[in-house]
């Protein structure tokens, strides 16, 4: 509790904050995790990756809490205990959830069951694909920590899904800024460097 209260007083000071990343200790628990909800109702991205001692109270905190706000959740190696049909029910909840990164070596020993793991192809981990997807978002699986961190940290990521629609009045007009550019002998240099 020593450290919740810790982080609460920090978090407390920062109350414009939008992106917070921690893990990696045991001090990041269950109640870590509703200081760190408390105090910061309007995160959107929030990364508890490298913990091993989160339970699915940690998750009702998250949805209870960050409903509203929450775009991007990242629990790799953050799974050992933690359900898949909680993990399933934040995303069900967490309305404006676009992404969810976790890693299927991270644990899920939901009762030994293989049924109720996240596994990819079991029914929680395909209903939670579906769930993202249908949002225009994505279920990240990362297969190693160097993948932890690697797309669109800037928070773009359903904004990407939203551009391969095809809204074609963004392609055609970037495509005669290039034309301009490209008439006017300026952007030879970037094309170049594209290549």
């Amino acid at each position: 509790l020593e450290g919740a209260v810790q982080a609460a007083e920090v978090l407390n000071s920062c109350p414009k904050l939008r992106e917070l990343k921690v893990g990696g200790s045991e001090i990041v628990d269950d109640d870590f995790v509703s200081a760190i909800c408390a105090a910061q109702p309007a995160l959107e991205t929030l990364d508890i990756s490298n913990t091993n001692v989160l339970t699915d109270a940690a998750l009702f905190t998250i949805q209870q809490q960050l409903a509203a706000t929450l775009r991007r959740l990242t629990l790799v190696y953050a799974l050992k205990g933690l359900s898949a049909p909680a993990v399933l029910q934040l995303v069900e909840e967490c309305q404006h959830l676009t992404t969810l990164k976790l890693n299927e070596e991270g644990g899920f020993e939901y009762y030994g069951d293989r049924e109720f793991s996240l596994y990819p192809a079991q029914p929680h981990y395909v209903e939670i694909e579906s769930v993202l997807q249908h949002r225009g978002g994505k279920l990240v699986d990362v297969e190693d920590e160097d993948q932890i961190g690697d797309d669109d940290e800037d928070g773009s990521d359903a904004d990407e899904t939203d551009d391969e629609s095809g809204d074609e009045s963004d392609e055609g007009e970037s495509g005669s800024e290039d034309e301009d550019e490209m008439e006017s002998g300026e952007g030879e240099e970037s094309e170049d460097a594209i290549e």
